[in-house]
């Protein structure tokens, strides 16, 4: 998705991010990030009905000087979906991108999901005000 079409896909793309729970991210980060070119948007679809029903958020940088690719933020199901969108669409682009290393915000039930993952930290989180 371009970041000239986030606007267009917000109605669908808002609810499905405000479900993410304990997120450090707000929906307004994802957004700002998207229009301004700092991440990208995926969506996954029921193919039954031709509706959303998951987005990713992805960011590209680096872990210290290894390129690196990051899903920021992620919602919908069936989690199955998810991963087919990450095993053909995302981590192919992230490889093309130059990314070496591809992270994961997520909890720790995706770990059944992705086996050839490894767990490598814990992220706390304290708000600030």
């Amino acid at each position: 998705m371009q970041p000239w079409e986030i606007a267009n896909h917000w109605h669908w793309i808002l609810p499905l991010l405000e479900k993410i729970p304990d997120s450090v991210a707000k929906p307004q980060d994802a957004k700002y990030a998207l229009e301004n070119r700092l991440a990208q948007c995926w969506g996954f679809i029921d193919s039954d009905k031709d509706v959303p029903h998951g987005v990713v958020i992805t960011r590209l940088g680096r872990i210290g000087e290894t390129p690196s690719g990051l899903i920021w933020m992620a919602s919908g199901e069936p989690l199955e979906a998810f991963v087919e969108l990450l095993r053909s669409h995302i981590e192919p682009w992230m490889r093309e991108a130059g990314c070496k290393v591809i992270e994961i915000n997520g909890r720790r039930g995706w770990k059944r999901v992705l086996a050839d993952y490894s767990e490598r930290t814990t992220t706390f989180a304290k708000e600030l005000l």
